[in-house]
């Protein structure tokens, strides 16, 4: 009678074992799925980030040009107005002179 009662302790001892090793897998599970979808999150966040690197570089790409192109144009603006300016002071100078005789 003794040993079924041992037995009988035993088996609850090892059914009690096994319902927190199963508890224990079942986290372990969740876990596991959580950290799937976390990778998968980080591979979709490291997609996007070298998209927007890529795209940033197109963006500056196109605005150093942009820039290079208005530094062009300011330069022959101020060229011209230069030139005009003298023309204009020649000019200028020639109708005082005209007025002076």
């Amino acid at each position: 009678m003794e040993i079924l009662q041992e037995k009988a302790r035993r088996a609850d001892l090892l059914e009690e074992q096994l319902k927190k090793v199963n508890v224990k897998l079942e986290l372990f599970q969740d876990m596991k799925s959580q950290s799937k979808s976390l990778e998968e999150q980080n591979t979709k966040l490291i997609q996007q980030k070298v998209e927007l690197e890529e795209n940033s570089k197109r963006v500056m790409t196109r605005l150093e040009t942009k820039v290079e192109n208005y530094k062009k144009q300011f330069l022959e603006i101020s060229e011209k107005s230069s030139t005009l300016e003298l023309s204009a002071n020649e000019k200028d100078l020639e109708v005082n002179q005209l007025k002076v005789r």
